[in-house]
């Protein structure tokens, strides 16, 4: 799972300025103070800092608007005054024009704590220290480009991207109609005038600014289940609505979404959204987080989508959600009104709705007309034209013929022009994603120094920027998928058969194909320098008692050959792999190393799951699992005490969801043809031992295990493969360390582990 929780989804900011908002519980009155750095400023200071007054005890939206648009750094002071003991911070959200959102057991991954700030990893809250008799508690951190970076997008009006497009070619093709007519009573004018054409341009704008303001993403929200709750409270509070899915059952508040509720004497409408990729099986509404809070009244609770809606109020409402023991129904029970209450010294007022999927499936299920609409807006504005000219006309009418060439011409000058159209109007239709693996090219700055370069670097960030770039893509690729059964980019990524995509990437060193075909087998040379080198390893492993493991993990083209396509398994040579090559070598050197090969276990277990993705690149859950098992009964024939788990001690879930990096590379988006059948774990006996602890490594990560018997440590150098591996080997050492990185000596040296393990997948494997 990535670290930064990416939402689709556009947001308005009309400043152009970075929000920061900080969703927090202080146990006391205090102030947060935000200081920014830029590539501008050095260091931390007054000048560039903010401050926002915290209340006590409740939950609350602390946000902080930047005057700035791009930052490197940032610290925030948890508190000015000494007896603030305990602060939580429960999720982080930048947003410009886009959103991240930092959960709370991420945080410290992405900010340091100086000596004044303690963090719990169990309850998750910031313990605020006086030390030396100075109190001074921060977090910081100097690496948050990247995220500045993903925010940094063009501005965007409120209209959402699938409706976009119909939207302007409907809207043009109804002026053009109108236009035709124009030009037809005016036989003797043989160019549209200025006039016809500032016309045209003048109705256009003032259309979209029309459906600008009625904002239509909340009228068309075809990839998001709105969740509204029509609700009456006095008193400012803290709303969350928390849900839960076949592959987390429980509630979490990486499943959860936050809004601030300012108290008002009448009723107000609460509307969250939910991506409808999201099968939802149940739904809590956390009403309340201030214990001052009066009478709450519920007046309607809203699910729809598409078009589809189901309804709760006081007929229905209680027979589906359930209230906890904080909340007591009012004396008035002619309305939904509930009473907020302390019991036992816990306050948690909520309703709760167990057996909500099958309702909610039917809302989410509901589908789009944007096809639908988009050929009626065709339809009807040709009508339009059809009739104009056929009744008020001085010229004779058109024969079928002109009258099927003007249409095919104007919409090819009208199609060719929407991108430019597009983006002068900013309408932003794909949300500034970038689904490709590489940096698109950065808008230019014109200067009179880069005159001669200017018009080439335009035309780069311009062939890598322009509006409906990617889904021009995604029709094209749909259309060589359907017609031809082939991906757009053969050089990046190959369709198998029965639904599989295989990487087919070629780079100086990564050629996964010729992995495959055998076809890039060591030279003597460099069986030579890789023996030296792991001999060197193992030698100064050894004279520091570490013991030393290298493994590999196969391609998805080693384990899943049969669903290659006939042209390229008839590539494949008689002969070894590459890996197979080198433990021969190594076996003939009588090296103390050989390289653990889990390949014939993948192949064997196969029959009984599926191990990796159909549309992605790794092996899934059930395939780390045997990497794990073979790994580690390979592993525990020197430490008794790291065997692998069975997986019997697992429950294991199949979900069916879409999503899978060889589908962005192939240029395609969200196709229904491409779901998979995915694995999920979950340990039966699980408990919160695992902590993730600050890093001093770069690139690294640190995992402790509170309830290790064994007192083993490790330090492990891997690459992406090793991501699905980690909730498995986390349980079996006293403190783990992974560096996304080859062998580093340093690391290894300060850390003096007992075991170091390096392992990566066949492609990248050297």
């Amino acid at each position: 799972m990535s670290l930064l929780t990416y939402n689709k989804y556009v947001v308005k900011n009309e400043k152009n300025q970075i929000k920061i908002t900080f969703d927090i519980i202080s146990e006391k009155q205090d102030n947060l103070q935000l200081f920014y750095i830029t590539n501008l400023t050095d260091g931390f200071t007054e000048e560039h800092s903010l401050t926002e007054p915290i209340k006590e005890g409740i939950r609350q939206q602390v946000t902080f608007v930047l005057p700035i648009d791009h930052f490197t750094g940032l610290r925030i002071d948890l508190g000015d005054k000494s007896k603030q003991n305990i602060i939580r911070i429960n999720k982080v959200v930048f947003a410009k024009n886009t959103t991240y959102s930092l959960q709370e057991a991420d945080i410290t991954k992405f900010f340091n704590l100086n000596h004044f700030v303690k963090y719990n990893q169990d309850t998750h809250n910031f313990s605020l220290q006086t030390v030396d008799g100075s109190y001074d508690p921060f977090i910081y951190s100097t690496s948050l480009s990247s995220i500045s970076d993903t925010l940094h997008t063009p501005d965007t009006y409120f209209i959402p991207a699938h409706y976009t497009q119909y939207i302007l070619l409907g809207l043009f093709c109804a002026v053009l109609s109108v236009l035709f007519y124009i030009y037809q009573r005016n036989k003797q004018v043989t160019v549209l005038h200025f006039g016809h054409l500032t016309i045209w341009v003048v109705l256009c704008f003032v259309l979209i600014k029309t459906f600008t303001y009625l904002k239509v993403d909340e009228i068309f929200n075809t990839n998001k289940v709105s969740l509204k709750i029509i609700v009456k409270m006095e008193v400012d509070d803290y709303f969350q609505v928390y849900y839960t899915t076949p592959a987390q059952p429980d509630w979490t508040e990486q499943q959860s979404i936050t809004t601030n509720i300012t108290g008002e004497s009448g009723y107000q409408v609460i509307n969250f959204q939910i991506p409808d990729s999201l099968q939802i099986i149940r739904l809590r509404l956390d009403i309340s987080q201030n214990k001052l809070q009066k009478e709450i009244e519920l007046k309607e609770v809203t699910i729809e989508h598409n078009g589809e809606a189901i309804y709760y109020d006081q007929s229905n409402f209680l027979t589906v959600f359930i209230n906890n023991i904080c909340l007591a129904p009012a004396e008035d029970s002619s309305k939904l009104k509930f009473i907020p209450q302390t019991v036992d010294n816990y306050y948690d007022p909520f309703f709760y709705a167990q057996e909500i999927g099958p309702d909610y499936e039917k809302v989410r299920g509901a589908k789009n007309s944007v096809a639908f609409t988009e050929a009626l807006a065709f339809l009807l504005s040709f009508c339009v034209f059809l009739f104009l000219e056929s009744n008020y006309a001085y010229t004779p009418s058109l024969s079928l013929t002109n009258k099927i060439l003007i249409l095919q011409s104007f919409s090819f000058i009208v199609l060719l022009l929407l991108p430019l159209i597009s983006d002068v109007f900013k309408f932003d239709t794909e949300g500034g994603v970038n689904i490709e693996k590489r940096q698109l090219q950065s808008k230019p700055a014109f200067s009179l120094d880069s005159v001669k370069e200017f018009p080439s670097l335009y035309t780069d960030y311009f062939n890598d920027n322009f509006n409906f770039r990617r889904t021009l893509i995604d029709w094209g690729g749909k259309l060589r998928l359907f017609l031809f059964n082939e991906s757009q980019v053969s050089n990046q990524a190959i369709i198998g058969n029965q639904g599989w995509l295989f990487l087919s990437v070629i780079k100086p060193h990564e050629n996964v194909l010729a992995d495959y075909a055998h076809r890039n087998l060591y030279t003597q040379e460099e069986l030579e320098v890789i023996h030296k080198n792991l001999e060197n390893i193992h030698t100064l492993c050894k004279s520091n008692n570490i013991k030393y493991y290298k493994a590999y993990y196969p391609n998805t083209h080693t384990i899943y050959s049969e669903f290659l396509p006939f042209r390229i398994k008839v590539q494949q040579l008689d002969t070894v792999s590459r890996i197979e090559q080198l433990n021969r070598f190594l076996r003939q050197k009588k090296s103390a190393v050989s390289i653990i090969d889990i390949k014939a276990d993948l192949l064997r277990q196969k029959q009984n799951a599926q191990l990796y993705y159909k549309h992605d690149t790794h092996w899934n859950n059930y395939g780390a699992f045997i990497g794990y098992s073979s790994l580690f009964n390979h592993i525990s024939k020197d430490f008794s005490g790291l065997k692998p788990l069975p997986i019997s001690d697992f429950t294991i879930k199949w979900v069916k969801e879409g999503g899978g990096d060889l589908i962005d590379l192939i240029g395609m988006q969200n196709n229904t043809q491409f779901i998979d059948n995915k694995p999920y774990f979950l340990l039966k006996n699980s408990s919160d031992s695992i902590s993730n602890i600050s890093s001093s490594y770069p690139d690294c990560e640190i995992y402790e295990n509170s309830l290790d018997t064994t007192g083993i440590t490790a330090v492990v150098f891997h690459d992406s493969y090793t991501l699905a591996l980690k909730p498995f080997m986390n349980r079996h050492f006293k403190r783990i360390v992974y560096c996304w990185k080859n062998f580093d000596w340093n690391i290894v040296e300060k850390e003096k582990p007992d075991v170091v393990i390096e392992g990566y997948v066949e492609r990248l494997f050297r």
